[in-house]
């Protein structure tokens, strides 16, 4: 296919150096030709080259197809030998099972005559231990009575020293707790008017004014004439102003000016109206 193509150009070549008496239309198309001529050249070696890599690339398909093929067979030969070693391991794993079987049924024979001796020593440690048990129990309950009968249940005088101990020390909540313990045992005890008003007053430091009130009024009801009266109507309309009970406390206040004139408290209670200022008009308070 080479060859006329070859021939053609020649032909062309001696036509173009003999073209002195060519027309200019004769060379133009002289020239397209040789272009035709150029591009089937082209397209000539083009297609050498695609038929030569669709060559290697056949070979290289078959070698691949080959290998799957070895591959498929040495897959089918390991899976006839799995099924072997399987069939095997079952005739192997029943001479296992057979053997431990009879292995568990000896070592059982030989460890029940052991748990029969377990069984009774626990038993008889039980046993022991049951007898500990009641002896402590009898012991614990001799020192008790020892206890209950040497031991004196505290006194009033006790009761209130550990009460008064938890207020002068700032520990009100405790120091509440063993008053009202004092109270409820030792009403009739000479004590009683003060430790009543240190209950009202510990409930004042911890700023529980509404139980600071109610605890004056029993102390003011209960031991009227006392030497704190005049310091627990203090306190209540202090408690009072507190609670912005202006009325209730210019009472209170009223009362220490006017029942305990020249005294510190009387003072103190004036200087606290005048904190109030002026009484509404129409309103008055409750007193004590």
């Amino acid at each position: 296919m080479k060859l006329p193509g070859t021939i053609l150009i020649a032909s062309v070549m001696v036509l173009l150096l003999s073209g002195a008496t060519a027309s200019a239309e004769d060379k133009d198309l002289i020239r397209l030709q040789l272009d035709v001529v150029a591009l089937k050249q082209t397209i000539l070696e083009l297609q050498k080259s695609i038929d030569a890599k669709n060559t290697a690339m056949g070979l290289q398909l078959d070698k691949m197809t080959d290998q799957v093929n070895n591959l498929t067979e040495n897959m089918r030969k390991v899976t006839d030998l799995v099924g072997t070693i399987k069939s095997d391991n079952a005739a192997a794993n029943a001479a296992a099972a057979a053997n431990a079987t009879k292995s568990t049924a000896e070592t059982r024979d030989a460890l029940i005559p052991l748990f029969g001796e377990l069984r009774k020593s626990i038993d008889q440690l039980k046993e022991i231990q049951n007898a500990n048990l009641a002896q402590t129990r009898t012991l614990s309950d001799q020192v008790m009575a020892m206890k209950s009968t040497s031991t004196p249940l505290p006194t009033c005088k006790d009761v209130k020293q550990r009460g008064d101990g938890s207020y002068f020390s700032g520990y009100y909540d405790d120091a509440v707790s063993d008053y009202r313990e004092f109270m409820n045992t030792c009403k009739s005890d000479p004590k009683a008017p003060e430790v009543q008003y240190n209950i009202a007053d510990a409930f004042y430091q911890l700023k529980k004014f509404d139980q600071a009130i109610l605890d004056y009024d029993i102390f003011l009801n209960n031991y009227p004439g006392h030497d704190k009266t005049a310091s627990a109507l203090l306190r209540k309309g202090q408690a009072h102003a507190e609670l912005k009970q202006d009325a209730d406390a210019r009472a209170a206040y009223t009362r220490v000016i006017t029942e305990f004139k020249g005294s510190s408290e009387a003072a103190t209670a004036a200087a606290k109206i005048r904190e109030l200022g002026p009484a509404p008009a129409g309103r008055g308070g409750r007193g004590n």
